[in-house]
């Protein structure tokens, strides 16, 4: 995503994510999160699937 989108980053870090690279290529920056466990972003899909 584009580094200077705030909102998008507030969101991907509300939900727990972490930038996980970034990259400059003279333009726009760019921002790549990761999560290193998803199980709380599953929640109640979670419990539906069993």
């Amino acid at each position: 995503m584009l580094t200077a989108n705030a909102p998008a980053r507030r969101f991907y870090e509300r939900l727990g994510g972490d930038v996980v690279a970034e990259r400059s290529d003279g333009g726009d920056d760019e921002l790549a999160y990761g999560w290193r466990n998803l199980t709380p972003l599953l929640g109640p899909a979670r419990k539906g699937a069993a």
